[in-house]
Parts: structure tokens; C-alpha cells; sequence
């Protein structure tokens, strides 16, 4: 049973360092130009990403447009996103802990409980 699981060892670990060549063959080093596209499908894709994660229609933006429009946009886009969700968390805590009461009805309700169980306690 040892010889099969040692031979089963080599295999396996042989197999993982071809798949570990493989990788280092196949992908290109960091920096380095992507083969198949160009700077306008970068730039796309970001502009995309930006669009989906916030959830907005992305303009017509192109590699030849203004860099000051773009940033806007995208600066704008997260902002406005971001500003979103903290209102959607604020709206959704309030809603499960609910209104909080002033002095003079906490006061009231904390008196009307008392009586309720007093009224609901046998004696």
C-alpha cells in the first residue's frame, strides 16, 4: 500500500510542477502589454467596471477623451454610489432599531408598561 501511495505521491507532485511550468510559460510577466488587446479595450473595460459596480450608465467615453471629463465622471460615479449606501445602511439601521423617543414619551411608555404588568400579573 506504501509503494502505490508514493508512486501516487511522484505522480501527483510531478504533474503539479508541469502545471506550475505551464503557468510561468503561458502568462505574461507583470507590466508587460496584453497580446490580444489594445489600450482602447482597457480603457472600455475600466470605464465598464466603473458603470456596473455603481450601477450608472457610462457616457460614450473613448481613449481620446478629455481625462478631466473622465475623472470627473468616474470620481462622481463612486462618490455618488458611496453616498447611496451609507444612506441605504442609515435608513435600514433606523428601520431596525426604530425612532428613538424622547424624554417625555420614554418617560410615558416606560409607566404605561408598568401598569401593563401590573394589570397582566397574578396576584
Amino acid at each position: 500500500m506504501q509503494q502505490i501511495d508514493e508512486s501516487y505521491e511522484r505522480s501527483f507532485l510531478a504533474s503539479r510542477r508541469d502545471d506550475i511550468y505551464v503557468a510561468e510559460i503561458v502568462r505574461a510577466p507583470p507590466g508587460d502589454e496584453a497580446p490580444f488587446n489594445t489600450a482602447g479595450d482597457t480603457f472600455a473595460a475600466a470605464i465598464s467596471a466603473v458603470a456596473r459596480a455603481c450601477n450608472v450608465e457610462a457616457p460614450g467615453f473613448s481613449e481620446r477623451s478629455d481625462p478631466e471629463a473622465v475623472f470627473r465622471w468616474v470620481a462622481d460615479s463612486i462618490l455618488n454610489f458611496g453616498e447611496e449606501m451609507a444612506n441605504e445602511g442609515r435608513a435600514l439601521e433606523r428601520e431596525r432599531v426604530g425612532v428613538p423617543l424622547n424624554a417625555r414619551k420614554a418617560k410615558l411608555a416606560f409607566t404605561l408598561m408598568n401598569t401593563l404588568n401590573e394589570l397582566l400579573t397574578n396576584r
